[in-house]
């Protein structure tokens, strides 16, 4: 879904390798999992590219995720953003732009 090679075993768990050489490790298990939040810094064209996969695999989106804007995407703080998840699983967020903090101040992308 995010154009990136495919995982590789490193030691007990699954590597993939972002463009930019951040490694995320994933590791199967049967005990419960707390659902977890990762919003992901992409590209103007990467967040395309990601998007029109999403679309095209049927995969369950909204705009917010609160999961009340289905098959959308916001356009917060002037850039675009999703949310994806599986039941029980953790959040995606891809966004090509930071969105404002809640104190107001903008982070340097």
């Amino acid at each position: 879904m995010f154009g990136v090679d495919n995982p590789h075993h490193l030691g007990h768990c699954w590597q993939v390798t972002t463009a930019n050489g951040v490694g995320l490790d994933f590791a199967s298990t049967t005990d419960p999992i707390a659902s977890q939040h990762y919003a992901l810094l992409v590209s103007e064209a990467d967040f395309d590219n990601i998007y029109e996969r999403i679309v095209e695999r049927g995969l369950s989106h909204w705009a917010d995720p609160t999961q009340r804007h289905p098959h959308e995407i916001n356009n917060h703080d002037g850039g675009r953003g999703g949310s994806l998840s599986r039941p029980g699983s953790s959040w995606n967020e891809p966004e090509p732009r930071r969105s404002t903090p809640r104190d107001g101040q903008r982070t340097a992308a």
